[in-house]
């Protein structure tokens, strides 16, 4: 993926990056807390993706800024 496509992910306020996937945080059905390790985040088809421990923080605070501008 070249620099400018994740940096376009990056600033779109619908998507985020995680290990090697780019997740729509309007598919996201579950998120599991971190074990210290990694984290899942369950998609509505079933799809889980994994991510590491160090990009929980930021993905989190990602998504709750997706879930709160519904609200």
């Amino acid at each position: 993926m070249t620099s400018d496509i994740l940096e376009r992910v990056l600033l779109c306020p619908r998507t985020a990056f995680i290990s090697n996937e780019i997740v729509d945080l309007q598919r996201v059905q579950c998120v599991s807390m971190s074990n210290g390790v990694s984290f899942d985040v369950t998609l509505v088809s079933g799809v889980v993706v994994k991510g590491q421990h160090a990009q929980f923080e930021n993905f989190m605070n990602k998504y709750m800024n997706y879930v709160e501008s519904k609200c």
